[in-house]
């Protein structure tokens, strides 16, 4: 029997603003499916990036906690500094809290690598570096984070017909992981 990898296994990935909501939810979605994860913070929010990279590395995951801003060039240069010499070559960069594409221009020549939430609306995306499966793969996490992170907030999302399946099939993840 041959054992398939996740798609996203040992990806590097920088989560932005993943001390807390969506960006806790993704970087342990993401570390859940085998990634290397960043989890990007600013100053005042230490404890809680902290505590999420302790829960990462409680269920086997790798995480590293990092402060920068992501709207200071030279914090953004600190970040991928450190990533580099972390896990190495960034994969995907998250920005949870922001649709601004001005923050991808801030990752100059690794501004194809950031995925800005808006852009989790179809497996594709122009200039999207990551092979399909591992890109649709990152789309259904990117979709399940959101979604468990609005039901934390006592939210109730938008469903689609994938989520619908996923909650008749109990574990959308793992049954729709690979492509």
């Amino acid at each position: 029997m041959t054992h398939r990898t996740h798609p996203l296994q040992n990806k590097v990935a920088i989560v932005i603003d993943a001390a807390h909501g969506i960006g806790a939810e993704l970087a342990h979605q993401l570390a859940h499916a085998g990634a290397l994860v960043v989890v990007q913070y600013r100053a005042v929010q230490r404890q809680a990036a902290h505590r999420v990279e302790e829960e990462i590395f409680a269920c086997g995951g790798r995480a590293w906690a990092v402060p920068a801003n992501p709207y200071s060039a030279s914090d953004i240069a600190f970040l991928l500094e450190q990533t580099q010499q972390g896990f190495g070559t960034p994969d995907i960069i998250i920005a949870c809290e922001s649709n601004d594409d001005m923050l991808r221009q801030q990752f100059g020549t690794h501004a194809e690598k950031v995925w800005l939430l808006s852009d989790a609306a179809g497996c594709t995306r122009k200039n999207c570096t990551l092979p399909a499966n591992a890109s649709c793969a990152l789309v259904r996490i990117i979709t399940q984070a959101t979604r468990n992170a609005a039901l934390q907030q006592g939210r109730h999302p938008v469903t689609t017909d994938d989520e619908e399946e996923m909650a008749r099939s109990g574990d959308w993840l793992t049954a729709h992981a690979h492509v």
